[in-house]
């Protein structure tokens, strides 16, 4: 089992986003499960993490108009049990608007980490045209009915480098867009400090190619000029 060290920092982190958006007057953030049952163990040496938050009814920061956006969040990583390394990291993004007490997607992308896979950068994003794959029985616990595939057409082979888009790094700045402010700021602060006793994924490679060692490339490092 991972230490509780580790899987109380998935706790926490997601805890944070959901006191930062209600104090923000954006939003809760609702679970499927709660965040300690997202961890699964088989025959191997790792771990795995899947988890789905489902942010309903959000509001943009900063825009005063009664406008709210549904975000559906998957989040699956694999992590190493006996140095809590990442392995691979897929966390998807779903925008959606109501229409006639239904879903609409608005956009869809994600970020993967993957270090296996050829021709790949390591950190990229991808948009796409998907939604969420979710279970019956978790559209039933959001009481959201999930619209039917996509029709837009969409380059789903173009990948975007990006800095490590892990969870922590995907919610820190979905708080960017609709908490912002000196609770945004707030937030930062306590995402780094949680982030220390995280897994993180490997990036020897990536720091040697940089030309100096670096401990993490986390989205943290793009709001530090604000802060």
């Amino acid at each position: 089992m991972l230490p509780y060290k580790v899987t109380e920092k998935y706790e926490r982190l997601i805890e944070a986003l959901n006191e930062a958006g209600t104090k923000a007057d954006c939003g809760e953030v609702v679970l499927t499960k709660p965040v300690r049952s997202c961890f699964r163990s088989d025959d191997s040496p790792a771990f795995s993490f899947d988890c789905i938050l489902y942010l309903k009814r959000w509001r943009w920061r900063g825009v005063s108009t009664k406008e709210r956006i549904n975000i559906l969040v998957h989040a699956k990583e694999r992590i190493l049990r006996a140095n809590q390394v990442i392995l691979s990291s897929t966390v998807c993004v779903n925008y959606f608007t109501t229409l006639d007490d239904h879903l609409k997607l608005l956009q869809a992308f994600h970020y993967d980490y993957d270090p296996v896979q050829r021709d790949h950068p390591l950190f990229h994003m991808q948009v796409t045209d998907r939604c969420i794959a979710l279970p019956t029985a978790d559209s039933e616990e959001l009481e959201v009915q999930m619209p039917g595939a996509g029709t837009s057409t969409v380059l789903r082979c173009a990948r975007v480098p990006t800095c490590d888009m892990t969870l922590a790094s995907v919610l820190l700045c979905l708080a960017a867009d609709h908490v912002g402010g000196e609770l945004f700021a707030e937030f930062v602060t306590k995402i780094c400090e949680l982030q220390k006793e995280m897994p993180q994924p490997n990036i020897d490679k990536l720091g040697q190619s940089l030309g100096a060692p670096v401990q993490n490339v986390r989205s943290s490092h793009w709001f530090q000029h604000m802060l």
